[in-house]
């Protein structure tokens, strides 16, 4: 005869499906799936161009190479080289964080203002997802 399960048996149970699929399929919600299995399997290629504006209305290109020295440790790898296409996984990363990446553009360019144009590919032949982030320098919001 088969008894009822034992009330910690439950408990686990519970835990296990909160931590192995709620927690992973609630970070899809945003659009990241920052906390889902896509370390790996989402890798795309991704660019970023900066362009500054200084008061004349001269543009200039500015590297993300030169403002991984200045930002935080997670975005240094992902801002280091993406003048080019890179395959990695840091595209979605990039994107989340293209407001204070152009703050950080202002701060480090001394420009007037600036644009962030960030193309996202899931394939090489595929489509671009293109993110463009505009920021007058100085300000607090974005441009619309």
């Amino acid at each position: 005869m088969k008894s009822a399960p034992e009330p910690w048996r439950v408990w686990q149970c519970g835990l296990g499906v909160i931590a192995c699929l709620l927690v992973p399929a609630w970070s899809w919600l945003d659009g990241s799936g920052s906390l889902a299995w896509s370390m790996y399997a989402h890798s795309s290629s991704f660019r970023l161009r900066i362009v500054s504006f200084d008061r004349a209305g001269k543009q200039r290109s500015l590297a993300p190479s030169a403002l991984a020295a200045h930002a935080e440790q997670d975005l240094r790898t992902a801002l280091g080289g993406a003048e080019a296409f890179r395959h990695a996984r840091q595209g979605q990363l990039l994107r989340r964080y293209l407001p204070e990446l152009a703050q950080l553009a202002c701060d480090v360019s001394r420009a007037e203002r600036v644009v962030l144009t960030l193309e996202n590919k899931r394939d090489l032949d595929g489509p671009s997802l293109v993110s463009v982030e505009r920021r007058q320098c100085g300000a607090q919001q974005a441009e619309p």
